[in-house]
């Protein structure tokens, strides 16, 4: 009996050893059940030594015992070993995303962000315990690039009075400290936590100023013409906006990082301008998108102001017959060719649309125009070319004029810088409108260029999640070779292998 009461108690304290290891490692956050089960296993090992101490004393002296010790050594020296590679691996991890989009990595702006950062950054994740794994391997993407991030588990079943303390509302709710500032992050997703990491280091929120008057994009407005959705876009990029009527003011906010004019349609006073040559000689910066006018070309005079600046925004239209949007003809132009050495366009690889947009170029021999930098570039000619037969494109029959009309590659858009005064100008106002909300790369760009003007150091980019919902654009061409490949070449193909297969068995 006792030779049964032996083999069961022993079985049973080396499972017991196993399922503490295993519960150190999947659970460490657990440290009063991990160390109760801990101290349990060793108390029965006491136990059995002091009931079966001659069996004990008999095995000690044996030959079996002293191989058994020999091999334990070496399992344990071998798992020291491995210990230490994980540990290492622990501290410096890394992974391959093979997802064709890397759906599964940090963005190269979130990544910009955490190397920027100097001190070690403290979260709290206070949720049900279930949740911790997938909160647990999400965080760990960041910590894969930041290392010194000190994560802690708050169970809020088992912790009534951590969430009273830190008065948590929501499950899950982390929060995140750098330093003496903390916030708080209530969805988990990559556009929120960078964010929060951004307005940690900042010591105050940028201010944007929006001109709200001369017919401009109304960003109050939800329907498809309106720009609720890009207000919300430069919310979540960390910036205070403010909107105001130019014809109101006369003098702009030292404040405001940058003023926006988004497709304006009414004539400016020479007093308006005036004002934005004060806020613009002071070091301030100016985002502007000025769109083709089809009638009469109310903004001449803002047009022609902007040329003081080195900037000429042409009342034309570009038309792309080799890359555009299909069913556009060519009036509503894919574009590729982004300039790689521009702070707002270096990181920028997939392809953006502007509707009915007008070209950009440098004007004059200012020092403005010689920084001009052109970021976006249509096509060469003859597939592509920026046209001034507006008329024309009324009537459906646009064709290159030699005498008037621009051979691409023409800009669509493009920036200027002198000292502290930076400016940016689109050849279309539209492309950030709610009508495009899917198209997150529109919106990419409108906020690397408001992170360029305001002079942060990080552009932070719209995040990617809805990078699934986002339409495809496929030009004619490549419609085409779609097309004659999928209904002509293949099914050819397979029918030519296919009578390959039956003559050479007829042979056989």
């Amino acid at each position: 009996m006792k030779n049964w009461t032996f083999i069961l108690f022993s079985t049973l304290n080396i499972a017991l050893y196993f399922i503490v290891v295993a519960l150190w490692i999947t659970i460490p956050e657990s440290t009063l059940l991990n160390g109760a089960i801990t101290i349990f296993s060793l108390l029965l090992s006491a136990g059995l030594v002091l009931m079966f101490k001659e069996k004990f004393s008999t095995f000690y002296r044996s030959t079996y015992f002293k191989g058994l010790t020999q091999g334990l050594v070496s399992a344990f020296l071998i798992f020291c070993i491995l210990g230490v590679i994980n540990f290492l691996s622990y501290k410096n991890p890394f992974f391959i995303d093979t997802t064709a989009r890397g759906h599964n990595s940090l963005s190269s702006q979130t990544v910009g962000v955490l190397k920027e950062m100097k001190e070690d950054l403290s979260i709290q994740v206070f949720a049900r315990k279930e949740m911790f794994g997938k909160i647990r391997g999400y965080l760990e993407q960041y910590r894969m690039i930041k290392t010194n991030i000190n994560v802690e588990y708050v169970d809020i079943t088992l912790r009534p009075d951590m969430v009273k303390k830190f008065s948590i509302v929501k499950d899950p709710t982390l929060i995140f400290k750098l330093g003496e500032k903390s916030l708080r992050v209530l969805e988990i997703s990559e556009l929120e936590i960078v964010n929060t990491l951004v307005n940690l280091e900042r010591k105050e929120r940028p201010i944007i100023g929006y001109v709200h008057d001369h017919g401009t994009l109304d960003l109050a407005m939800k329907e498809k013409e309106g720009g609720s959705f890009l207000r919300k876009i430069i919310q979540d990029s960390s910036y205070e906006i403010q909107e105001f009527k130019l014809k109101q003011t006369t003098k702009i906010p030292k404040e405001y990082k940058s003023v926006v004019i988004l497709g304006p349609k009414g004539a400016f006073f020479k007093e308006e301008l005036k004002v934005l040559d004060r806020y613009l000689a002071n070091g301030g910066t100016l985002l502007v998108a000025i769109d083709p006018d089809f009638q009469n070309d109310n903004i001449s005079d803002f047009r022609n102001w902007l040329k003081e600046y080195g900037i000429e925004a042409h009342n034309n239209m570009v038309m792309d017959r080799l890359k555009y949007v299909t069913g556009s003809n060519g009036s509503v132009p894919i574009v590729h060719q982004f300039n790689a050495k521009h702070p707002i366009t270096e990181k920028l690889k997939d392809a953006i649309f502007f509707p009915l947009t007008s070209s950009i170029s440098s004007y004059g021999e200012s020092d403005f125009a010689k920084n001009f930098e052109p970021l976006g570039l249509s096509q060469s000619y003859p597939a592509a070319w920026a046209d001034f037969g507006l008329d024309e494109f009324i009537n459906g029959n646009v064709v290159f004029n030699e005498d008037k009309d621009i051979k691409g590659p023409v800009t669509y858009f493009g920036a200027t810088q002198v000292n502290d005064t930076k400016i940016v100008v689109f050849g279309n106002s539209s492309f950030v409108s709610n009508n495009y909300a899917k198209f997150t790369k529109n919106f990419s760009l409108f906020a690397n260029c408001l992170k360029w003007l305001s002079g942060e150091k990080n552009l932070i980019s719209f995040n990617n999640p809805v990078v699934k919902d986002e339409p495809v654009f496929l030009s004619r061409h490549e419609v085409g070779i779609m097309f004659y490949f999928s209904v002509l070449f293949a099914p050819l193909i397979l029918f030519g292998a296919a009578f390959f297969v039956y003559r050479r068995r007829q042979k056989l």
